[in-house]
């Protein structure tokens, strides 16, 4: 194997010296390469973007509250942006899961799915996100739009950037809930970077974000929403 390395880097060697007359062949000049500064968290919006950056990248924790006053939490690490639809634009998405035991106990299975991103209806353009339970049978835990469409930078989260907003809680045995959805960005450096590309079914995203009630007809009581910001509160401190 030594040999035949020597041989291959000789003949190499040879050929870039073997005429005295060649002229250098002018090479291209690299071109600049577009900013991939984060974080980027863009507002709904129905126009394909051009931005090489995956929106919404980073580690994120999310908070559910109903309307008796129960919290549920969980995480998700967005590095991976799937293709666009005829229905969505602009989505990142990752690895998510519902943290049941507390996030010091809660490793990333690679089981559920968390995305983010702009979802066009019959009534306008919004921000959605989303839970899914299991990426093979694609169950959609809970789904909410953003209040007004934007991330915010929250002053009662620390000023993390948060999605806020209402939407649908779906139970395993059928039935769903009238919920508030906060989710806030820790940072900008998911935990987990995607390879696999394919990891996000773009076929599901058309065919199932649009077709599931996501909430803007049903107002969530203050104390859903309440009981959300505080279990954010809390979830931020112990970060």
């Amino acid at each position: 194997m030594k040999r035949l390395f020597w041989v291959v880097m000789s003949a190499s060697l040879l050929v870039g010296c073997s005429s005295g007359t060649t002229q250098p062949q002018p090479q291209p000049q690299p071109q600049p390469q577009p900013s991939l500064n984060y974080p980027y968290n863009p507002p709904a919006s129905n126009t394909v973007s051009s931005d090489p950056r995956v929106p919404y990248y980073g580690d994120w924790v999310w908070s559910v509250g109903f309307s008796d006053g129960t919290t549920f939490s969980g995480k998700m690490s967005i590095s991976n942006k799937p293709a666009d639809t005829a229905t969505t634009r602009n989505f990142g998405g990752g690895p998510a899961e519902w943290c049941v035991s507390g996030f010091f106990n809660c490793p990333y299975t690679y089981k559920n799915l968390g995305i983010i991103g702009s979802v066009q209806s019959n009534t306008g353009t919004f921000l959605s996100a989303s839970y899914i339970v299991n990426v093979n049978n694609l169950f959609i835990k809970f789904i909410a739009v953003d209040a007004d469409g934007q991330i915010s930078i929250e002053p009662k989260l620390n000023y993390a950037p948060s999605f806020i907003g209402v939407g649908q809680w779906y139970y395993d045995a059928g039935g769903s809930s009238n919920v508030v959805v906060i989710i806030s960005q820790l940072n900008s450096n998911p935990e987990i970077k995607l390879q696999n590309k394919n990891f996000i079914s773009t076929t599901f995203m058309s065919k199932n974000i649009i077709e599931n009630p996501i909430g803007l007809n049903s107002l969530s009581t203050s104390v859903a929403r309440d009981a959300a910001f505080k279990h954010m509160q809390q979830l931020l401190n112990q970060r």
